[in-house]
C-alpha cells in the first residue's frame, strides 16, 4: 500500500470517534426551530486544527499495523523546544505522482480544532489547578468553543473537520469530498435513520475558507450544498506569509530565535504555505479597476513592491535582480515547483463562479473611536516592500489598512462575489473584531444567524 493511501486510511480511523460523537449529538438534537435539520461542517483556519503524530514509523510491509498517536501541535514543546520542526514534509514520488511524506515516516494527522487550554495546561489530571481567572482566559482564546456552543443552542448539527494545514489544500478538499463524506454519510444514515447531507453547509475560517471555496467549485451535485460561508479568508493573500520565508515564525522560533533557521526550512517544506501569499500580478491587472471600485476598502496598488524601484514584485513570478539575486532564500529547501502549483490554485480560486447564490463571505473591520462617528482603525498590515534574499531585512511592511488585524478587508472577500452579488459580502464593523477569535465573536454569530438557523 502506498504511503499516501495508508495515511488517508489512518486519517479516517482518527476521524471515526468524531463521527461517533456527531451521531450521539444528532440523536439528542431536536433540530431547528421549524423541525428541520441542517449539518454544518466547520473548517478551522490555518494552524487551527490539532495535529497528532504516530509514535512509530509506518511499516509498508506490515499487514495490520496498529499505530498510537500523540499531539504534536499545539504543545508547549512547539513553542519552546523547537519541535515544530517535526512537522516538516519530504517530497517524494509514488508511481510517478508527487507525494509528501512525514518526517521519519511517522504519520501526522489532523484531529479537531486546537484547544489552547489543553495545550498550555498539558497535565491530566492537573496537579495544580489553574485559578478561575486563568481558566476563563484560556477558554476565551480557544477560537471555536463559543461558536460550537452557538451551533448547539440553535439546533444545528455540527462537525469540526480538522484538516492538515501543512498539505496542499486541494488534497484536503479531495479527501473530504471523496473519502470522508461518503463514509460519514453512510455511518450517520445507519445509526440515525436520516441523511446528514440532505441539507448541509460548509463554514471555513481563515485558510479553511480557501478549502471550502475549492469544494464549492469541485463538489458534485449528488449532495448539493446549501451554503458555503467564509470568515476572514485571504482570497488575495496577506502580509505574514512572505515574512516566514526569511524570519520563520516568532511563535515557534524558540527563545532568542535559536530554532529560526530550522523553522524556515520547515515552512519551506509545507506546501500549503505557498498559497497564502499576495495575489499574482496577472490577477491584479485583470481586476485593477474592480479593486478600486470597492471604494470603502480599496486595493489602491499592487501590494508587493520592490524596495528600490517600487516595481511589482510578484511572489509567484519572482524575477531575478540585476546581478542575479533571488527573491526567495536559498539552501533552505524552497520549492519553486510548489510555488507554481500554488499559483495555479490561487488563480483557480479567484475565478468567477457559475452561480453565487450559495456563496457568502464574512470579513471583519476593526473600528476606532472618532467624531462624528467611528471609523476603520487601519491597524491591519496591507502591503510590503520586498528586497533580495541576501539582505538583512528583505521584507518591510509599508501600509496599514482596514481589516480584522490579520486579513485586510480588500482580501477577505472574493471580488467576483462582490461584483455579482454584493449583499453576499457581509462586512462586520466592530471595535473588538479579532481575526483569530472571529468565530467566537458576537458580530460573526449574528451574521451567521441570518444564514444558517433557518
Amino acid at each position: 500500500m502506498s504511503y499516501a493511501k495508508a495515511r488517508d486510511d489512518e486519517q479516517m480511523k482518527v476521524l471515526g470517534p468524531a463521527i461517533d460523537r456527531f451521531i450521539e449529538r444528532y440523536n439528542k438534537n431536536p433540530g431547528l426551530a421549524n423541525g428541520k435539520r441542517r449539518t454544518v461542517f466547520l473548517f478551522p483556519g490555518g494552524m487551527a486544527s490539532r495535529l497528532i503524530r504516530a509514535t512509530t514509523p509506518y511499516d509498508p510491509a506490515a499487514t495490520d499495523q496498529s499505530l498510537k498517536y500523540e499531539t504534536i501541535f499545539p504543545t508547549l514543546e512547539c513553542f519552546l523546544n523547537g519541535t515544530a520542526r517535526d512537522m516538516a514534509l519530504t517530497r517524494k514520488a509514488e508511481n510517478g505522482i508527487d507525494c509528501y511524506e512525514d518526517t521519519g515516516q511517522r504519520f501526522v494527522l489532523a484531529c479537531d480544532a486546537v484547544d489552547l487550554e489543553g495545550a498550555l495546561i498539558p497535565f491530566d489530571p492537573v496537579p495544580f489547578p489553574p485559578s478561575e481567572a486563568i481558566e476563563h482566559f484560556l477558554k476565551s482564546i480557544s477560537p471555536y468553543a463559543d461558536f460550537l456552543q452557538w451551533c448547539e443552542d440553535n439546533g444545528l448539527d455540527y462537525f469540526v473537520f480538522g484538516w492538515d494545514w501543512r498539505r496542499r489544500m486541494q488534497e484536503t478538499g479531495a479527501f473530504f469530498r471523496d473519502t470522508f463524506l461518503p463514509e460519514f454519510q453512510s455511518r450517520v444514515i445507519a445509526k440515525c435513520g436520516a441523511d446528514p447531507l440532505a441539507d448541509y453547509s460548509l463554514v471555513g475560517h481563515s485558510a479553511g475558507g480557501m478549502v471550502v471555496n475549492w469544494l464549492l467549485r469541485n463538489i458534485s451535485n449528488t449532495n448539493p450544498i446549501s451554503h458555503v460561508i467564509t470568515v476572514g479568508t485571504p482570497f488575495y493573500g496577506y502580509v505574514s506569509q512572505v515574512h516566514r520565508w526569511f524570519e520563520g515564525d516568532s511563535y515557534f522560533n524558540g527563545p532568542g530565535n535559536i530554532y529560526r533557521d530550522d523553522i524556515i526550512r520547515t515552512v519551506c517544506a509545507l506546501p500549503a504555505c505557498y498559497a497564502w501569499q499576495f495575489l499574482n500580478e496577472q490577477t491584479y491587472l485583470d481586476h485593477e479597476s474592480d479593486f478600486l471600485a470597492d471604494t470603502e476598502f480599496q486595493l489602491l496598488v499592487y501590494p508587493s513592491r520592490d524596495k528600490v524601484t517600487w516595481g511589482i514584485a510578484d511572489p509567484y513570478n519572482p524575477q531575478p535582480g540585476p546581478s542575479g539575486e533571488g527573491r526567495y532564500p536559498g539552501s533552505v529547501g524552497f520549492e519553486s515547483s510548489e510555488l507554481e502549483d500554488a499559483e495555479r490554485l490561487v488563480v483557480d480560486l479567484a475565478q468567477p463562479l457559475v452561480s453565487y447564490d450559495k456563496f457568502f463571505n464574512v470579513r471583519g473591520v476593526q473600528l476606532k473611536w472618532d467624531l462624528p462617528k467611528p471609523r476603520p482603525a487601519n491597524r491591519t498590515k496591507g502591503a510590503v516592500l520586498w528586497g533580495w534574499a541576501g539582505e538583512p531585512q528583505p521584507i518591510v511592511d509599508v501600509v496599514s489598512v482596514p481589516g480584522d488585524g490579520t486579513q485586510p478587508a480588500y482580501s477577505a472577500r472574493l471580488l467576483e462575489l462582490w461584483l455579482h452579488k454584493r449583499d453576499h459580502v457581509i462586512t462586520l464593523r466592530d471595535y473588538g473584531i479579532d481575526h483569530m477569535l472571529m468565530m467566537n465573536q458576537k458580530p460573526t454569530r449574528d451574521a451567521l444567524a441570518g444564514l444558517l438557523p433557518k
